[in-house]
């Protein structure tokens, strides 16, 4: 029996199957976490040392084992107290604060001065504002 032709009924259909194969494949392996053995075996392999840092992340959290320094910041808060500011306040009552962050833009495009010509606005922004940097 021959082979279909390239680009007959008969093959057209596969790749859509194959891709929704491995979309199954992938959803699957994102909603059912591996075994603690498999975990264990991941943690030690060379070439994903990041593994065990998600294991970590995937086992915290309410009632899951939570370390004992973090528990407060994972208790529900509805029925405790409310926690009253710091004293002196740290801002007067007609401060505004105003949080900027840049995606995608180094450090030192900013910081160095080279760039200053290029980014006027955010070189003066630099200069008048505090840094974390």
């Amino acid at each position: 029996m021959p082979l279909p032709a390239r680009g007959s009924k008969a093959s057209a259909g596969r790749p859509a199957v194959a891709i929704a194969v491995l979309w199954g494949l992938a959803i699957t392996s994102a909603l059912i976490p591996p075994s603690r053995s498999v975990r264990a075996k991941m943690s030690r392999a060379p070439a994903v040392p990041w593994i065990s840092t998600l294991s970590k992340l995937a086992t915290s959290g309410p009632g899951r084992g939570v370390n004992a320094d973090l528990g407060p910041w994972w208790e529900r808060r509805e029925e405790q107290a409310d926690i009253p500011p710091s004293e002196p306040p740290l801002l007067g009552p007609d401060a505004i604060v105003l949080l900027i962050t840049v995606d995608a833009l180094r450090a030192e495009v900013v910081n160095s001065g080279k760039h200053d010509d290029a980014l006027p606005t955010l070189a003066k922004l630099r200069d008048s504002s505090a840094s974390m940097g």
